[in-house]
C-alpha cells in the first residue's frame, strides 16, 4: 500500500471515528433515530463522503436498519443500540461501531464483552496471519465472558470503493484458511449475544445496493439507475437520499419498481434467531508485519 492510500484510510477512519462518537453522544430517550442520522451523515459529508447509510440497531436487531424521512422510531430507555459507520476518501473506506445502552445499565458487561472481543481480534492480526486464527482469538475472548458469539456476521476485507472485498474475517474458529498480508485493509467486527449466536433476515432495513444493469428497455426506470449510479456508485445507499434528487412520494415506487427488475436489492435486518440483544464493536485496520494499524481513532 502507497503511503496515499493509506493517509486516506487513515483520514476516512479518523472521519469516520468523530462522526459515530458526535452520534453517540446524543442518543437519549425520545431522540428520532432520524436525528441522529442526519447528524452522523452531515458531519461526514461536510468532511469526507458517506460509505454506507448509518446503521441504527436496536436490542435483538444485529445489522442493517437506517431510517426512513416519515421514521417512527425513537430511543427507548433500555434500548442496546448499534451504531456502524462508514465514511470514505476516494473510495477508501473507514468502517467502525460501537454500542450503547440508552439510559441504563443492565446491558454493560455484554457492551464490554463486544469491546474486549475487537481488542482481541486486533491483538491477533499480524502479516501471515490466518483468519481462522483472528476468529478463533475473538471467539474465546467472547466465551470468557459466558456470551456467545453471532456465528454468521463476519468482519471483512475493504479495497476502493467496495466495502465487502474478497476475504471475510469470521467472528468464531471456523476452518478458513485465508490469511491476510501486509498492506490489507480490513474491517473486524465482533458481534455478542447472550441468546443462540445466530441471525436471520427480517424486515427491509431501508438500506439499498444497485446490481448489474442488463437491458432497461423503459426510459423512466433507465432514468432512475443511472440517477443512482451517478450519485452513490456501488456503495450501498438509503432510499432518503433520493429524497435530494426526486420527490418524495415517487421514492417507495421506484425503488419496487427496480427491485422487480432486480436492478437494486434490499438488505433486510439481521435478527438474533432466539430474541436476545446483540452488541459490536468494530474498527478498520491496516495489516502490519508485525500488527496492524487502526485507522478509525
Amino acid at each position: 500500500m502507497d503511503d496515499e492510500v493509506r493517509k486516506k484510510y487513515h483520514q476516512a477512519g479518523h472521519i469516520a471515528w468523530q462522526a459515530l462518537n458526535q452520534g453517540l453522544n446524543h442518543i437519549k430517550e425520545g431522540i428520532p433515530y432520524l436525528e441522529i442520522a442526519d447528524e452522523i451523515e452531515s458531519y461526514i459529508k461536510k468532511r469526507a463522503e458517506i460509505a454506507f447509510p448509518v446503521n441504527i440497531s436496536a436490542n435483538d436487531i444485529a445489522a442493517h436498519y437506517t431510517p426512513t424521512l416519515d421514521d417512527p422510531h425513537v430511543f427507548h430507555r433500555g434500548d442496546v443500540i448499534k451504531i456502524d459507520v462508514g465514511a470514505h476518501v476516494d473510495g477508501y473506506i473507514g468502517d467502525t461501531a460501537r454500542t450503547l445502552e440508552v439510559g441504563t445499565k443492565c446491558h454493560q458487561k455484554l457492551i464490554t464483552s463486544s469491546e474486549r472481543a475487537l481488542r482481541a481480534g486486533l491483538g491477533a492480526i499480524r502479516n501471515n496471519v490466518s483468519v481462522q486464527h483472528i476468529g478463533s482469538s475473538i471467539e474465546k475472548s467472547i466465551k470468557d465472558d459466558n456470551f456467545n458469539p453471532v456465528d454468521n456476521l463476519n468482519g471483512h476485507q475493504l479495497q476502493q470503493y467496495i466495502l465487502h472485498a474478497g476475504v471475510s474475517i469470521p467472528n468464531i474458529d471456523g476452518k478458513n484458511g485465508r490469511v491476510l498480508t501486509t498492506g490489507d485493509a480490513v474491517a473486524i467486527e465482533p458481534f455478542v449475544t447472550s441468546g443462540q449466536g445466530h441471525v436471520k433476515n427480517s424486515t427491509n432495513g431501508n438500506i439499498y445496493h444497485l446490481l448489474p444493469k442488463g437491458k432497461i428497455h423503459s426510459p423512466r426506470v433507465r432514468e432512475s439507475y443511472a440517477l443512482i449510479k451517478e450519485h452513490f456508485g456501488n456503495l450501498p445507499f438509503a432510499g432518503r437520499w433520493l429524497a435530494e434528487y426526486i420527490p418524495q412520494k415517487r421514492i417507495p415506487l421506484i425503488l419496487s419498481i427496480l427491485q422487480r427488475r432486480r436492478l437494486v436489492t434490499s438488505y433486510k435486518t439481521l435478527v438474533e434467531m432466539s430474541g436476545h440483544m446483540v452488541a459490536q464493536a468494530e474498527n478498520t485496520v491496516i495489516v502490519t508485519d508485525n500488527g496492524c494499524e487502526i485507522t478509525t481513532q
